[in-house]
């Protein structure tokens, strides 16, 4: 892990953890492991107290499929 994203991180926890920005930047930083060890639970969290407040960034996040579709077996 890069200092700097962990640092960023840091600051991201330090900050107003009530600011709809800061808690989707940390769902974020969860959801792809960046500054910190990642973590689907806590991604959603985040992602989700951010969406609550209106943060439609993090809203569209919670909405997207959360697995790949399986390929379709070609007929025989």
């Amino acid at each position: 892990m890069d200092e700097m994203e962990k640092a960023r991180f840091r600051e991201l926890l330090e900050g107003d953890q009530h600011d709809p920005q800061v808690q989707y930047e940390l769902g974020r930083c969860y959801l792809t492991g960046t500054g910190v060890e990642q973590n689907g639970a806590e991604a959603e969290k985040w992602l989700r107290r951010a969406a609550e407040q209106g943060h439609s960034e993090a809203a569209a996040l919670l909405a997207a499929p959360t697995r790949r579709e399986e390929p379709q077996a070609e007929a025989l």
